[in-house]
């Protein structure tokens, strides 16, 4: 399979110890093109195997910051809720400062989020984790409009909810 064959190019000690300057760029493809796949087949296990490796390997910050959100945002795929609230704390202990990651700290910091509400985590627990959307939303000076103002703003809605039912119960 191609997942197999990506496998043997990223996983090989014969090509790891090549002396040749080629082998390292064909090994980082094979790692990122092998999570990829992974993910696609929904072997997530394999996936975040392959992007924790590659957030390792590319130079790139930017590329190493989405390989390792990636790598957490398998949890999430998988249903594993306690996983999902831990890769992501990772990775915002890692990242959560990194003004171009905007869009995968606040979707990190959605995610647990959701978590804390899907496993049932007390009502505090599950407010800090709104507000932690919110404020690193806002910290990271996040763009109005975008994808990561979607999760600050369904967060923001969110925490005021309790509040509107006061009003609608409102009457003159």
């Amino acid at each position: 399979t191609a997942l197999a064959s990506y496998g043997a190019v990223a996983d090989s000690l014969r090509f790891a110890r090549s002396p040749s300057a080629e082998v390292p760029a064909m090994i980082e493809e094979a790692v990122v093109n092998g999570a990829h796949l992974a993910a696609a087949l929904e072997r997530y296990e394999d996936a975040a195997r392959y992007y924790r490796r590659a957030a390792a390997l590319v130079d790139d910050a930017g590329e190493a910051r989405s390989a390792a959100f990636l790598a957490a945002e398998m949890a999430y795929r998988a249903g594993d809720w306690r996983r999902t609230a831990d890769e992501m704390d990772r990775f915002l202990d890692a990242h959560g400062s990194e003004r171009d990651g905007v869009l995968e700290i606040a979707t990190a910091a959605w995610r647990i989020a959701e978590a804390r509400e899907a496993t049932g985590a007390s009502a505090r627990a599950r407010t800090a984790a709104l507000e932690r959307v919110v404020e690193r939303f806002s910290a990271l000076g996040g763009v109005s409009g975008s994808e990561a103002a979607e999760h600050a703003a369904h967060a923001a809605f969110l925490l005021a909810e309790p509040g509107l039912a006061a009003i609608d119960a409102f009457a003159i």
